[in-house]
């Protein structure tokens, strides 16, 4: 497959040396220089230093020979120009990343494609949908859906309240009941792929796949102290911020905004007032605004704006005088391992959000979709099973996968099942992996 991608910043970086890894053919174009370097000597892709709106400059990149076209420039214009000119050059598959809350809606009067886009990816929107299921999941530290929701995939941390620390996985199934799999841990900052006998640790991230019925009852499994969320403080009225208040308003949760821009602060109490939703102006940093939200009894704090530091210094004012949960959004990639280093359990990246999900719709071969979790190498892959692949030939337990890999649910017919050794996968099957390899060429070959 070969893809062009229009912007070398966080979410073109990052995808171009994924896609590059899984050995796809690769144009990234970009007139920044400076961006452009850092894929130069890390990366197998074809770099061009120009501006993908440029007619000319698409043609010298043989864009007729293109089969898909990524725009995901910092501009929604730049983005749907770009997607304009693929539709005129009869690219089959054009994604755009588009801010904006009317154009990339679902309820827009203009339809996406008359703009020669076949898929939006909206950053915001996904932040937005991410963090809903974080709070309506209370206690877990990530949250991921496969198949329209038939398959979950939660995170959570072993805590010194955790009666499962201590307990191989074998045992733990004396604790949970239902249908599950601990996939992964999370330990130290590596991710270790377990075996039964592996002894869950405090401070481990523990990643379990089970139906979504099994999820009510995980949280309070590893940390007894958790309740649902009824108060909510969001520092941020950007995009971002204003759909999740609205979002989280809707499931009956008691929203405060602050937001350090007075214009800002304004536009927003003027869209979310008469939802009941209370904008303040000021800064999350300070105590007297904190305390006017009634800090001591918000479960989530949800740092949004568009300055780290800002979104740090408040995370941390909550951390000591709230009673819930901080949830921090970095703009800066590196940030991730940071934060996480100073037990900040809950850290969230917009555009590595945007490349996962982006992901979802570019795979080749037999992978339908995929998701890299936050901050990891570390990613949940979906494959279709051919008939007479080498995935059916033998049962789970005899196919000698990488011990870097681990078959955890299988999708029959619309039904979820949770594999065991003696369990054969069959063909039309689709199948989630986890991976901690960097590649997806080595478990392809057992799909075709």
């Amino acid at each position: 497959m070969r893809i062009l991608i229009a912007g070398a910043g966080t979410i073109g970086f990052h995808l171009t040396s994924a896609l590059a890894r899984e050995g796809l053919d690769i144009i990234i174009i970009d007139p920044n220089a400076n961006r452009l370097s850092r894929l130069e000597n890390n990366v197998d892709c074809q770099i061009i230093t120009a501006s993908a709106t440029s007619p000319q400059v698409l043609e010298d990149a043989q864009i007729r020979q293109v089969d898909m076209v990524i725009a995901v420039t910092d501009s929604d214009a730049i983005n749907i120009t770009i997607c304009q000119l693929a539709a005129f050059y009869g690219v089959k598959r054009k994604l755009a990343r588009i801010r904006s809350p009317e154009l990339s809606s679902n309820t827009c009067p203009v339809p996406s494609s008359h703009f020669g886009i076949d898929h939006i990816i909206s950053p915001e929107g996904l932040t937005v949908d991410y963090l809903t299921k974080l709070v309506k999941c209370p206690g877990s530290r990530e949250a991921v859906d496969f198949e329209d929701g038939l398959v979950s995939i939660r995170a959570y941390l072993v805590s010194e309240e955790c009666e499962l620390a201590g307990k191989n996985l074998i045992n733990i199934r004396q604790h949970i009941h239902g249908d599950f799999l601990v996939a992964a841990i999370r330990r130290g900052g590596r991710t270790i792929i377990p075996d039964g006998q592996e002894v869950l640790r405090i401070g481990d991230t523990v990643y379990l796949v089970c139906a979504p019925d099994l999820i009510p009852q995980l949280g309070p499994i590893f940390d007894p102290t958790i309740r649902p969320a009824k108060k909510i403080i969001i520092f941020g009225a950007g995009i971002a911020g204003r759909q999740l208040a609205l979002a989280l308003n809707a499931e009956k949760m008691h929203v405060y905004i602050i937001e350090p821009d007075e214009q800002l602060a304004l536009n927003a109490a003027n869209m979310l007032d008469h939802h009941g939703i209370q904008v303040l102006h000021g800064t999350a940093s300070d105590l007297d605004l904190l305390q006017r939200c009634h800090v001591e009894t918000a479960d989530f704090f949800i740092a949004l704006t568009d300055n780290d530091e800002s979104n740090l210094t408040a995370s941390l004012l909550y951390r000591k005088y709230g009673s819930g949960r901080p949830i921090v959004q970095t703009n800066q990639v590196h940030y991730i391992d940071i934060l996480d280093s100073i037990d900040f359990d809950i850290v969230i990246n917009p555009r590595l959000l945007a490349v996962s999900s982006i992901l979802r719709y570019v795979r080749s071969g037999h992978v339908v979709s995929g998701f890299k979790l936050i901050g990891e190498d570390t990613e949940i892959l979906e494959f279709h099973a051919e008939p007479e692949s080498k995935i059916t030939r033998a049962a789970v337990k005899d196919l000698k996968l990488p011990k870097s890999m681990l078959i955890v649910a299988v999708i029959r017919n619309h039904e979820l099942h949770i594999p065991n050794g003696l369990f054969r996968i069959m063909a039309n099957d689709r199948v989630l992996i986890f991976s901690a390899a960097r590649s997806t060429s080595n478990l392809e070959s057992f799909f075709k």
